[in-house]
């Protein structure tokens, strides 16, 4: 019997309901591309024009396709489009040269029958749930003090340090990528030790991030988060624990802890839990308004 984390051929390993679209004349990349992504939910058409108005989670498109010069009809005609995952096959410099108006959420393959399999791996990458929260790759930039951090979804961000708190006016030293690929690590002339956390990232680099800092926040969700971060770090002080033990105890990471402390943004249950446990209380001594600390 197959392992329950290795999904069977065609069976993709996260959403295994994703629909998708294959526009190619190409019988071998067809057959191919189906057999990869399961074939009950892949269509395959032979031009662009038969596309049209057929919503699914991703599209594929072999650029050799007869009307590949109507392109970006499909964005034009369904708005909504720009929003999935658009992968184009290319065999050629020339062929990527219609390609204008390319949505954000788009990838580039080569054009064989091979290309399936790093598709396939491409579509699942970005599928993973925790693909978001963890980093890829991380470079600094020196002339801009600038770090640009990729995740493992594809996203790449420009984070100033400037931004990061904690941090001084040296020069950085080394980065790294930290154990588990959720945070990285920098080293300052100084001495300056910082651990940035991908949340941090987000924070201040992705506008559609939940907890954004250009986002605006209602002053009910301002005031929950204050309220449980103060009961937080009121119940850790009662216990004696610093807010490294804490996180150590509750599996984060401590500048997370500290932002959790300060009121910055209101956690998730999954998170209140373990926070909950580690403190040795019930969860609703953490969010129950009232609640004696």
């Amino acid at each position: 019997m197959a392992g329950k984390d290795k999904p069977a051929r065609g069976e993709m390993k996260y959403g295994s309901s994703l629909s998708a679209h294959v526009v190619t004349s190409s019988p071998e990349l067809a057959e191919s591309l189906t057999n990869e992504l399961d074939g009950s939910h892949v269509k395959v058409q032979e031009d662009l024009k038969r596309m049209l108005g057929e919503p699914a989670a991703v599209y594929i498109v072999d650029t050799k396709v007869k009307d590949m010069d109507t392109w970006p009809a499909p964005l034009v005609l369904d708005p909504d489009a720009k929003e999935k995952m658009w992968l184009f096959l290319v065999s050629e410099p020339k062929d990527m040269s219609r390609l204008v108006d390319i949505p954000p959420d788009s990838a580039f393959f080569d054009r064989d029958a091979k290309a399936s399999n790093g598709i396939r791996s491409y579509i699942e990458k970005r599928l993973d749930p925790e693909a978001g929260r963890r980093l890829e790759k991380v470079d600094y930039v020196d002339a801009r003090r600038t770090f640009v951090v990729r995740f493992d979804n594809n996203k790449t961000y420009a984070l100033a340090l400037d931004d990061i708190a904690g941090a001084d006016a040296t020069e950085v030293l080394s980065w790294q990528v930290g154990e588990g690929r959720q945070y990285f690590k920098v080293t300052q002339l100084s001495g300056n030790l910082l651990e940035v956390p991908w949340d941090v990232v987000l924070y201040h680099c992705e506008p559609a991030y939940e907890y954004y800092k250009g986002r605006e926040r209602s002053e009910e969700s301002d005031t929950r988060a204050e309220r449980i971060g103060q009961r937080i770090k009121t119940l850790r002080q009662e216990k004696g624990m610093t807010s490294t033990l804490l996180a150590q105890r509750s599996g984060m990471k401590r500048p997370n802890l500290s932002r959790l402390e300060s009121g910055k943004h209101v956690p998730s249950l999954e998170t209140l839990e373990r926070v909950a446990e580690a403190l040795g209380v019930p969860v609703v001594r953490l969010v129950a308004q009232g609640a004696a600390t």
